[in-house]
């Protein structure tokens, strides 16, 4: 982890102690409703640091979309079970087979490709099959699952451990009782196939929550895979801030390059932008503008909120970031500020080659992991 005191540049930081609070309190709502999590680990990139407070915060298991935010899991220490949520590109199978211990899939061929390469490293393919219930996503028809499953038992080297769903993702169809209670009478079915009860009977992501919350899930559902509500704390289904959650964990701090009193000019001839969009200009008058050293290859510029009192955002290109700042005083070059991203915005900033990444504690405690909840057993 970069020593936040180290970093001058543009950057995204995080508080250890939030992220801590947040691990834990979810990790024991959701143990109390019968629930085990596994932490989404695709938003930080991989990051090791944060998955390691996960672990030590009652998150048993570690899931991602990327074999290269897995690579990274493991480069940096991290050895807990890992569940590859997108499946793999067949080029990608050998690497998938080797990173990730869990796979959630709907294609046989998939699924036959990685025991294949699981049974040359000596290892079981555990599978999680994923039906869709209405976001149109990934997942068989409900319909289709019983001629998936049967092939799957005939496949070499290949064990179906779960069932799951992923809702909304795409269109935005929500977990209601209907859904989840189809999902129940599919894991129902599934076990009368195979013979044996699942391990995982998986709702989905944080979009779940609210309802688990509120009416409650079946009993047979199990597990949720989380990311945003761990990292932003709160519920995707309505966006609403979950009781004793921390929304302030990440900070993208960028600094101030230039700092001027422009007037703009609405009456130039003009075009489309870098992005190909047609701007409409907002300023009427002069302002006072400040150029702030990241831009849209850095992350998702619609997704930050400026913390700064007084400060908006008026426009950005690839490397540079344009703010209001008529209404602040007493900022200069060199001076840095702070932004708060949301979940599109912290994804893309985590993962952005040109960004440093420093955790701190605000308390400037040392880290203590004391009386954390123990991990749920997954029936």
């Amino acid at each position: 982890m970069l020593d936040i005191n180290a970093i001058s540049g543009p950057r995204i930081e995080f508080d250890t102690d939030a992220l801590q609070q947040n691990f834990a309190h979810l990790a024991t709502l959701c143990a109390a409703h019968g629930i085990a999590v596994s932490g989404v680990t695709k938003a930080i990139g991989g990051n090791p640091d944060i998955a390691s407070l996960m672990l030590d915060n009652g998150i048993c298991t570690l899931a991602d979309a990327r074999l290269d935010n897995i690579a990274r899991l493991r480069a940096g220490g991290i050895d807990a079970p890992v569940m590859l949520l997108r499946a793999p590109a067949m080029v990608e199978v050998a690497e998938a087979a080797r990173l990730a211990d869990i796979f959630l899939l709907s294609e046989i061929e998939t699924i036959r490709a990685l025991a294949t390469a699981k049974a040359e490293l000596g290892e079981c393919c555990q599978v999680v099959l994923m039906v869709d219930l209405g976001d149109l996503r990934e997942g068989v028809p409900p319909e289709d699952l019983p001629s998936l499953s049967c092939a799957v038992m005939a496949t070499e080297n290949a064990d179906i451990i779960g069932i799951g769903t992923n809702l909304a993702c795409n269109l935005g169809v929500l977990p209601d009782q209907s859904n989840m209670a189809e999902l129940v009478a599919l894991a129902n079915q599934l076990e009368a196939t195979i013979g044996h009860s699942l391990r995982y009977v998986s709702a989905g992501n944080s979009s779940a929550l609210s309802l688990m919350l509120n009416q409650g899930l079946p009993s047979k559902i199990n597990h949720l895979r989380l990311g945003e509500s761990l990292f932003l704390g709160r519920e995707t289904a309505h966006g609403q801030t979950l009781t004793h959650m921390r929304g302030d964990c990440f900070d993208l701090v960028a600094q101030v390059i230039e700092h001027k009193l422009k007037a703009p000019r609405p009456y130039a001839a003009r075009g489309r932008n870098a992005f190909g969009q047609q701007v409409d200009v907002a300023l009427r008058e002069p302002r006072r503008l400040g150029v702030l050293n990241v831009g849209a290859v850095d992350c998702e510029i619609g997704g930050l909120s400026p913390l700064t009192s007084g400060v908006s955002i008026v426009g950005y290109s690839s490397d540079h970031l344009i703010v209001d700042t008529t209404d602040v005083s007493d900022l200069a070059i060199g001076d840095e500020i702070r932004f708060r991203p949301d979940y599109r915005a912290l994804a893309t900033a985590m993962t952005s080659p040109y960004l440093a990444q420093a955790g701190f504690q605000a308390s400037g405690a040392s880290l203590t992991l004391e009386g954390t909840p123990p991990c749920l057993p997954l029936r």
